[in-house]
């Protein structure tokens, strides 16, 4: 049972322990009600954290953008929402409490029951091995065609691509008019029309809208992506989080783009949390998936601890 990991584990919300009281208040605080969901409890910050901790909620803290009830519904980020911004991609639209997305039965069906590998910007993905040709299909996100044995690989099947991107830009071009793989628009705030132009412009574009949305980056959007159309395998390297230690405009080893100083939060604390929420989301919802954690070890690989434990387990 997945209960506990690295100093962290599930809080009895009807009778905590002595220690648990003072940050089980605040959490209930946070969320507005008694929590229906499991209430985690780190030992080492004294903080109770969750999956009903949403962007409505607690912004800066939270995991997803609404509870899983409410996404389609919310007035925010739900189905009005994708209708609206996603519509101009003039594609039927797939929608559930979890993802709203292009409806693509090429895509999708090529995921169920394939052996893929996801392909994240932090180091370990040039540190670790691994060989696109292990894989029936890769999928990866944003300037991944900067990375000569990614840009390589003849079976990359998905793109997450975010705002970060210019999609005009020549190393962009050069990629996606060579090739099949699918753009995927993700998270993004981009001008509607710059979609659709590269719509017209590009062999395969299509949007996903996730559910699942924390502060650790785009590879696990895309692993929660992956995870929900059933493959056989998924084998994840380069979603690496953060060294303990790590400063605002450090240097730290980006897969795709060596140069990129660390960005976002430097809460390692909260990255902690937010990697112990991804798996147990992830691990329910594809409880027939096989994982492997390729960039365990590394010393910014913080699924480590909790893919050691709770693979095993599986």
């Amino acid at each position: 049972m997945r209960d506990f990991v690295d100093d962290c584990y599930i809080v009895d919300v009807e009778e905590p322990g002595e220690d648990e009281v003072r940050a089980l208040r605040l959490y209930v605080n946070e969320i507005c009600g008694i929590p229906s969901d499991k209430t985690w409890f780190d030992n080492y910050t004294q903080k109770c954290f969750g999956n009903e901790q949403t962007w409505h909620n607690t912004p800066g803290k939270e995991s997803f953008l609404a509870l899983k009830d409410d996404f389609l519904d919310d007035p925010r980020w739900g189905a009005q929402y994708v209708s609206k911004y996603f519509g101009i991609l003039n594609s039927e639209i797939h929608m559930s409490n979890e993802l709203c997305c292009t409806q693509n039965s090429d895509l999708q069906n090529k995921l169920y029951g394939s052996k893929i590998l996801i392909v994240g910007g932090g180091p370990s993905t040039n540190s670790a091995d691994w060989n696109h040709n292990d894989y029936d299909y890769i999928l990866t996100c944003n300037h991944f065609f900067l990375n000569k044995k990614l840009a390589a690989s003849d079976n990359i099947l998905l793109a997450f691509i975010g705002d970060e991107i210019d999609t005009n830009s020549k190393e962009f071009e050069n990629y996606f008019i060579n090739n099949d793989t699918f753009i995927c628009f993700e998270n993004v705030t981009k001008n509607p029309q710059e979609m659709l132009a590269a719509k017209e412009k590009y062999k395969n574009v299509v949007f996903a809208h996730t559910r699942y949305r924390s502060k650790i980056g785009s590879t696990p959007r895309l692993l929660v992506y992956a995870s929900l159309f059933g493959p056989r395998e998924i084998h994840i390297v380069g979603m690496d989080g953060r060294a303990r230690g790590a400063k605002l405009g450090e240097v730290h080893g980006h897969a795709f783009e060596p140069a990129k100083v660390n960005q976002g939060t430097y809460n390692y604390d909260l990255y902690r949390h937010q990697y112990i929420l991804l798996w147990d989301y992830v691990l329910g919802l594809a409880k027939n998936t096989k994982f492997v954690n390729l960039g365990d070890g590394h010393e910014m690989n913080m699924s480590t601890p909790i893919t050691r434990k709770w693979l095993d387990e599986k």
